[in-house]
């Protein structure tokens, strides 16, 4: 249960609760959970591409994990030195083949352009962070429900505009770094700040506009999680086991944790100005399955507290 003020009490890791959440979900609901957490292994896939030597972060919740993305990694940088050592275009091309149905297509996709163009010696005129961002919100917009599409269309357009900000600042060509297509992202392309404000995004817009004038970028980044667990707090949900209730704990779960990972003095302080300043409580119809995350919690304290002692 996230409490204000309980920055460093709340009994459950995010893992924890996908682990319980995983077990009394249906097949269609354990999908969404699946596609929230594969931007933790987007994370880890860059991470992998920019260094072979990286590994997997012991805690996070991962739906591939490090061995599946190496060997993503592997078959398509074989691919492509396959396809360019290749005599002619009818040639059998030996490389190792992935199996079907376990990599989201926008990963195969991201993989072969990225390698390509560090194979070709291209200088991409864009993040590629952002180039995956996209690829996963428009995965997201075909396989999410309407919880997750709305959310990650937002995440996609917080980046945008913190993309065309940075890009004004170091004089940079905006329209290089916002690959999207709807209307606000062809509006912060051309910089037209008057208009993006008739939008229905316009207000968040403008909100991310004054948060990017704080120079402190940890402070920064609280006050944009501060905007979007106010976000998760309009959710309204009519389901005591509502998927969408879920997964919106989930998020409030990851972002109280990412807090706790800040510089033990500063970063503690922040954290608790956050989540004292934030409405953490849900609507009484979820208090049944919360009571259930204590009380596994509470037997995982006690099977620590017997362990220790034995």
């Amino acid at each position: 249960m996230l409490k204000k003020g309980d920055y460093r009490n709340h009994a459950l890791t995010s893992k924890d609760f996908v682990d319980i959440l995983l077990k009394q979900a249906t097949k269609r609901d354990r999908r969404q959970v699946e596609l929230l957490l594969l931007r933790e292994d987007n994370a880890l896939l860059l991470q992998l591409l920019r260094d072979s030597s990286a590994t997997e972060e012991e805690g996070k919740l991962y739906v591939l994990g490090e061995e599946k993305l190496r060997t993503l990694i592997d078959s398509i940088s074989k691919r492509l030195e396959a396809e360019r050592n290749a005599v002619t275009i009818y040639q059998e091309l030996e490389y190792p083949r992935l199996p079907k149905g376990v990599y989201p297509q926008y990963m195969i996709d991201f993989v072969t352009t990225y390698l390509k163009e560090q194979m070709e010696g291209v200088k991409q005129s864009y993040f590629y962070s952002d180039l995956l961002l996209m690829g996963y919100a428009d995965y997201i917009q075909k396989h999410g429900n309407s919880f997750l599409r709305k959310w990650f269309a937002l995440e996609y357009d917080i980046a945008a505009i913190f993309a065309v900000i940075t890009a004004d600042q170091f004089k940079l060509k905006r329209e290089q770094y916002i690959l999207g297509t709807r209307p606000l992202h062809q509006l912060l392309r051309e910089g037209n700040w008057h208009e993006i404000a008739y939008l229905p995004e316009g207000e968040m817009v403008e909100t991310m506009r004054k948060i990017a004038d704080e120079k402190d970028l940890a402070i920064r980044e609280e006050r944009i999680d501060e905007y979007k667990w106010d976000l998760l707090d309009e959710v309204t949900f009519t389901d005591i086991f509502s998927i969408n209730a879920m997964l919106t704990y989930l998020l409030k779960l990851q972002i109280l944790e990412r807090w706790e990972k800040l510089d033990k003095v500063q970063g503690e302080q922040r954290f608790k100005t956050i989540v004292a300043t934030l409405n953490g409580e849900f609507r009484e119809e979820m208090q049944d399955f919360k009571r259930e995350l204590k009380q596994v919690a509470k037997a995982k304290r006690i099977d620590v507290k017997h362990t220790h002692e034995s």
